[in-house]
């Protein structure tokens, strides 16, 4: 099924809103929404060490790229995301090496 606009391309927010509001959302859309927002959790500190690199392949937008294109909001909340996600997985890594 198309979206217009594709759920992919929403802001982070929206995809939180459609996941925590499925019952008015159709399930694929609900799915999809999951599906990002699980990738940009899982896949945060690549996305975040990938933004700032010369010779890693990006995934994404870089927060530069949204600046310049005029989606302020957006690279707010993608820096949020980003950075929330980083320091879930520092705190991760650090209970399953035992420093703390």
């Amino acid at each position: 099924m198309n979206f217009n606009p594709p759920i992919e391309s929403r802001s982070d927010k929206e995809l939180f809103e459609i996941t925590s509001n499925s019952e008015n959302w159709d399930s694929e859309a609900v799915l999809i929404a999951k599906k990002e927002l699980i990738i940009l959790i899982v896949c945060a500190p690549y996305i975040f060490i990938s933004m700032f690199s010369t010779f890693l392949p990006r995934i994404g937008k870089t927060v530069m790229e949204l600046e310049n294109e005029g989606f302020h909001k957006l690279k707010w909340q993608r820096l949020t995301v980003l950075t929330l996600a980083n320091m879930l997985w520092f705190f991760v890594l650090s209970v399953w090496l035992n420093l703390f």
